[in-house]
């Protein structure tokens, strides 16, 4: 998988890439922390991608996210990064 984009457009984040699994269709796990805060969100790649978004309160989050495995569940990370909402 790839993690290509994580952007704020004033207080809306866009999370999004690519997750392929030969054995099925992958779950994407996006964790965002700002401070004590703490949110998770779990999505599923569709034809191979994956796009989450949320309003969030300004501030600077980082995001990392993580492909479950099909069928064991265990976590691939694609990586963390920073986003500065507005």
């Amino acid at each position: 998988g790839n993690f290509h984009t994580a952007t704020a457009d004033g207080r809306k984040v866009v999370i999004g890439g690519t997750a392929t699994d030969p054995d099925g269709t992958p779950v994407v796990r996006v964790v965002s922390t700002m401070g004590s805060q703490r949110a998770t969100r779990d999505t599923w790649a569709v034809n191979g991608s994956f796009a989450v978004t949320w309003t969030g309160n300004p501030g600077t989050r980082n995001v990392c996210v993580t492909v479950l495995d099909t069928p064991t569940g265990q976590g691939v990370s694609l990586g963390c990064r920073d986003v500065v909402v507005k």
